[in-house]
Formats: C-alpha cells, structure tokens, sequence
C-alpha cells in the first residue's frame, strides 16, 4: 500500500508541476512574474507550506552576536515574505484568489498576516556567512481562512 500511495503522489507531482524536494531555487513569483533569488526555497506538502531563506551576517557590526541576530531576523523576514507572496495565489471557496479577496476586506487582511506572524521557526543553520532560517505554516490554519471566503 506504501509504495502505491507513493507512486501517486510521484506521478501527481509530475502532472502538477509540483517538486517532491524543495522548489526550484530559480521559479518565478506567482504575483509579480519576477525570477526569485536563488537564496529562497519553497515546499509545499499535502500538511504545510515550508519556506527556506537566507541573509547575509553584516560584516560592519562589531558584536558577532548581534550581527547574526540581525541576519536571523533578515532572513526570517525574508522568508515571511515569500509565504506571504505563496499564500495569496491560493484559491478561496468563492474560486478568488486570497489577492482578490483581502482587498476590501481589512479582517481578511489581519487573519492572512496573523497566519504569516505565527509561522514556525523550524531551523536556523549559519553558514558561509549566511543565516539559512526555514519556516513553516500548517495549510489546516490557512484551510479555515479559505473556506470562509
């Protein structure tokens, strides 16, 4: 039964598009059409959307600690941007994408954010002078905010 379920999934991904690894680092942005940095990944899965990005550790400050505190949070704001760019292509129940729909709606707005504000930090890993931070919505929290549009 487990190698069928995966043969599905396998011939899914490849009729959908979708990578079974992480996505490839030279995609395109949904919204805007633009090549996206190599320095940012997305995976998406059946339970969760999973972002990967990195920063550089600045070499003008001083304190090391601080230097790889201001490139966690770079990245992780880098990261909560491209999850924010992933999320609103998705479709609501009203077949609009999430886009479409939060315009007039400044409650929609702050759900779609809180969701981005509450991701998981699942990893954060310095390396040759980045700060690579991944992280991860479960898409049950984002099912409720489609459903009800």
């Amino acid at each position: 039964m487990n190698r069928f379920v995966r043969a599905f999934f396998v011939l899914m991904s490849l009729f959908m598009g979708a990578g079974l690894g992480w996505g490839d680092p030279l995609s395109r942005d949904p919204l805007s059409g633009e090549s996206l940095p190599k320095d940012i990944l997305v995976k998406e899965t059946l339970a969760s959307i999973t972002v990967r990005a990195a920063a550089p550790i600045p070499s003008e400050v001083m304190n090391e600690t601080q230097g790889l505190a201001l490139a966690r949070e770079a990245a992780v704001m880098l990261a909560q941007t491209r999850l924010l760019t992933t999320i609103l292509t998705k479709k609501t129940a009203s077949k609009k994408t999430l886009a479409e729909a939060e315009i007039p709606s400044l409650a929609l707005q702050g759900e779609v954010r809180a969701v981005i504000r509450g991701a998981e930090v699942t990893k954060t890993v310095y390396r040759e002078g980045k700060c690579w931070v991944t992280l991860r919505v479960k898409k049950a929290n984002l099912r409720v905010i489609l459903r009800k549009n």
